[in-house]
């Protein structure tokens, strides 16, 4: 099975709440939003996970780098 995170936007909504930083960052509990979404993913089974990322890529490389992701860029 496939997944494909979309984390590429700024968070316009919740941006007073979570200080520029993008949205999938934001702990929920003692994890990030994101780094919980793919363990989740990988602990169903899915075999193959993209993340779209466009806001502050950097941030996200960093956290993505030690999990079997692929990454896509969407320059908005």
């Amino acid at each position: 099975m496939k997944a494909l995170i979309m984390a590429a936007g700024k968070g316009t909504r919740i941006s007073r709440y979570i200080e520029g930083k993008p949205k999938c960052t934001v702990d929920i509990g003692n994890i990030r939003l994101i780094e919980y979404t793919i363990q989740e993913l990988l602990g169903r089974k899915v075999d193959k996970i993209g993340v779209v990322l466009g806001y502050q890529p950097a941030v996200l490389e960093d956290i993505l780098s030690g999990y079997p992701v692929e990454i896509f860029y969407n320059y908005f």
